[in-house]
Formats: C-alpha cells, sequence, structure tokens
C-alpha cells in the first residue's frame, strides 16, 4: 500500500484549516439604510455605521449612561437593535434602560419611518466618576429626569 506524499498531506490539512476557518460565525454584512418620506419614497441612504453611531450619541445624552455602543442588523423595514449601556450604580437602572428603548425606537422609526423590531439592551453597572452625580443639570439618583 502506497503511503500519501508530504505534500499531499500538506495540502489536506490546510483544506481543512479553510474549512474550519469558513465555519467559524461572523457578524452579518449591514446593508445600507435607507431613509424614505412619508410617501415612502427615497430621501437618502447610509452606511449603518454611521446610523449606529449617532445613536450611540443620542443614547450617551441620556442621565445615567456613562458610555453606550449600539449595534443594528437586519433591513430597514424590519430591524433589530442591540445597544450596550454601561450606567452609574447611583443611576435609576429601570428608568435608564426604558428610556434607551424609547429613545433608540423613536429615533429610528422617525429617520426610518418604520419602527424597529427589537430593541435589546444590556446594561454595565459601574460606579460614577467623582462628582458625576448630576448631568445637564439633572439629579440622577432622585427621581426620573424628563427626556428631551
Amino acid at each position: 500500500m502506497r503511503r500519501p506524499s508530504r505534500t499531499a498531506t500538506i495540502l489536506l490539512v490546510l483544506l481543512g484549516l479553510l474549512t474550519l476557518l469558513r465555519q467559524v460565525p461572523r457578524r452579518p454584512k449591514a446593508l445600507p439604510l435607507r431613509l424614505v418620506d412619508g410617501q415612502g419614497r427615497l430621501v437618502a441612504s447610509t452606511q449603518s455605521a454611521v446610523m449606529e453611531k449617532a445613536l450611540a450619541g443620542r443614547v450617551a445624552a441620556i442621565p445615567g449612561v456613562l458610555g453606550s455602543t449600539v449595534h443594528l442588523s437586519g433591513a430597514a423595514n424590519d430591524l433589530c437593535v442591540q445597544c450596550e449601556l454601561t450606567i452609574a450604580e447611583s443611576a435609576q437602572v429601570s428608568w435608564v434602560i426604558d428610556a434607551a428603548r424609547k429613545r433608540l425606537a423613536g429615533d429610528l422609526a422617525q429617520a426610518l419611518s418604520s419602527a424597529p423590531r427589537r430593541v435589546d439592551v444590556l446594561v454595565r453597572l459601574r460606579p460614577a466618576p467623582e462628582g458625576a452625580g448630576q448631568k445637564d443639570g439633572a439629579v440622577v439618583t432622585a427621581g426620573a429626569p424628563q427626556l428631551a
């Protein structure tokens, strides 16, 4: 019986490694988001990364939020939102989460003329930095400030 050559063995090993690497899950490529007017006419289109950055900035303005990232997936008319929030331990966590969900859903519904299918929020609590008990004049620990 003849043994496979060294070159054939190396090629088979490389082919096996390539096959394994193709099975590793990756984040699906985000499609450009199409912005339409009230009649459904295309006004503009943008990369989802641009919208993600803008939404993260809007959520970061909520009192009690120390940091945020937003990821969008799906088409503009069937959008899923994943938001990661870093919230100050002294904040009213349930109010901050509710405010973030409402702001994300409202902003996307206005921009895309279609509400997102789902808005998921992942929360991390962190101690607030010294002197960060107030943000934009709103006390985070006493009562829920009103959204702008």
